[in-house]
């Protein structure tokens, strides 16, 4: 038997090979020893159905086109793609796909009637304030009899035909009737879940959240916002607080925050950790919770850490603040670097003694300032905030090395305390070490040079006689 002997059924073969021919016998005489409507497609339909009115249509199609949607609609196993049946007939992808769309126009007759049952579905969903599962819309709606098992039919004909903007959106292995498409469904629920990760949104009471879900969703149908809120709890996640029923924080950062601003105190690192870890349920990298609390939280002392919120200093008094602070650093030589604690004392001299002003909470506030650049560790400068190519704090080690230099002998690390001081800026209790290396040299208890030329023996002796 030929291709061409099978009344049109895959008459345009492009290959002449003999194993195209055979491809295309074979799926032939499967197509027509096979139940035509197997399984959900059995039984009594009425013919006023959408499954009814499709399979009389596709009867008086011819064998080719029927074949062609029954394939792609999924009825006769699960739906083709166009290369499938491509490969079957021996044709071209675009061959195949133009026969679709002439064997599509056979469903003309249907085109107004299934217009007018997708509009009833789309007023169903407007008015529901649930989900609509396909699998419930087909219990509900009569007209979609027998279409249990058919979510690859309608979705086909909600694809292919003149019909209101619903789709089916499968969501967890579940196929929902939405007014928007699986894409946009999608789009949106990941543009609430880029907002509710932020630290911002960390600590929101449960509801709240529901309400921004709503709020942002004006338009949609509610079902496909009560899913996306689905997704939201899901994927977010919320904790049982003293406050009540919160949003999840999903980063190290927002834990912290979300901690410190349900304190009227600043806590301690370790308290905070603790809290943290009690609150997520669950260990936490130590490393991690450590590096999110120093880079989010303010510093108060040693080991204490606050929020803004938390540092008790009134607003009108902050400009004064910084400007004070700005004038003692350009007082100073260019390149002079301040500490913070000599900057308190020169805007204590200037303004008197400030309320909750520390060396600490000034080294917050100089964050604002416009013409000072932070070089940490509470070490300031002239420049500009962040610029990088003005200047960088000066290594320990370096500076050690330069103050030996200028001296000429070795020094005590008394003496080195009050050089640092007086080129730095740094607090007088401050505590530093001194690491011995290629160039310095640890030379009796608390004596400090030059390795090279301060640790000759003659020399020594003469340093520790001094």
């Amino acid at each position: 038997m030929s291709i061409s002997s099978l009344e049109g059924f895959g008459a345009e073969t492009e290959t002449g090979s003999d194993t195209g021919q055979q491809v295309a016998i074979v799926q032939f005489n499967e197509y027509m020893n096979m139940a035509i409507d197997p399984g959900p497609l059995q039984g009594d339909i009425a013919k006023e159905s959408l499954l009814g009115r499709v399979r009389q249509l596709l009867a008086a199609m011819g064998r080719r086109n029927r074949f062609i949607l029954e394939c792609r609609m999924g009825m006769v196993g699960p739906p083709a793609s166009l290369e499938d049946i491509a490969r079957s007939f021996s044709l071209t992808r675009e061959r195949i796909r133009q026969l679709e769309i002439e064997a599509v126009q056979g469903l003309s007759p249907m085109f107004d009637w299934f217009q007018e049952l997708t509009r009833d579905l789309a007023d169903v969903l407007r008015r529901r304030e649930s989900p609509l599962t396909f699998l419930g819309a087909v219990e509900m709606e009569s007209r979609l009899q027998g279409m249990t098992r058919s979510g690859a039919l309608m979705s086909y004909l909600l694809q292919r035909l003149k019909s209101e903007d619903i789709y089916m959106v499968c969501i967890r292995g579940i196929t929902y009737l939405m007014l928007l498409s699986q894409r946009d469904w999608e789009e949106y629920c990941a543009k609430i879940l880029r907002e509710f990760r932020t630290d911002e949104w960390a600590g929101t009471p449960v509801s709240e959240c529901r309400q921004h879900v709503l709020q942002r969703g004006q338009g949609l149908d509610k079902g496909a916002l009560e899913l996306c809120w689905q997704e939201i709890v899901l994927s977010c996640g919320f904790v049982s607080v003293p406050q009540g029923t919160v949003l999840k924080p999903s980063t190290y950062s927002g834990w912290v925050r979300y901690v410190l601003s349900h304190t009227d105190q600043p806590m301690y690192l370790a308290d905070i950790k603790s809290r943290i870890q009690e609150l997520s349920g669950r260990e936490l990298p130590e490393k991690s919770v450590h590096n999110a609390i120093t880079n989010t939280a303010v510093l108060f002392s040693r080991g204490l850490y606050g929020l803004e919120q938390h540092i008790r200093i009134s607003s009108d008094s902050i400009p004064d603040i910084i400007t004070t602070a700005e004038q003692q650093v350009r007082s100073g030589p260019p390149y002079r670097q301040w500490h913070a604690s000599e900057l308190l004392s020169a805007v204590t001299q200037e303004l008197g003694p400030v309320p909750g002003l520390t060396k600490y909470t000034l080294n917050h506030i100089l964050r604002n300032s416009r013409s000072l650049q932070n070089l940490n560790r509470m070490v300031w400068g002239l420049g500009e905030p962040n610029d990088s190519n003005r200047m960088a704090r000066i290594n320990i080690r370096d500076a050690v090395l330069a103050i030996l230099e200028e001296a000429g002998y070795p020094l005590s690390i008394h003496e080195i305390h009050k050089q640092l001081m007086k080129q730095r800026g740094l607090d007088q209790d401050l505590n530093f070490q001194i690491h011995a290396g290629e160039q310095l040299v640890h030379l009796a208890s608390g004596l400090w040079g030059i390795k090279g030329r301060d640790d000759l023996p003659e020399l020594f002796a003469s340093a520790a006689e001094n």
